[in-house]
């Protein structure tokens, strides 16, 4: 599997796991796990965009 085939489903299951917990309210754990997240999705995608233009490069 292509690495960003992988970091889609990462970033399918981080949304997935928000959805879900959603209507729980906000606690301080939720907002600081919303953030943790959220940065991760971040790092996941340029992973994504950087293996997609070696990808390009490389053909």
């Amino acid at each position: 599997m292509k690495p960003y085939r992988n970091a889609a489903l990462f970033i399918g299951s981080l949304l997935a796991l928000v959805i879900v917990s959603a209507g729980e309210g906000f606690t301080a754990e939720y907002v600081v796990f919303l953030v943790v997240a959220g940065l991760g999705v971040l790092v996941v995608s340029l992973l994504v965009l950087k293996a997609l233009l070696d990808d390009k490069a490389g053909r």
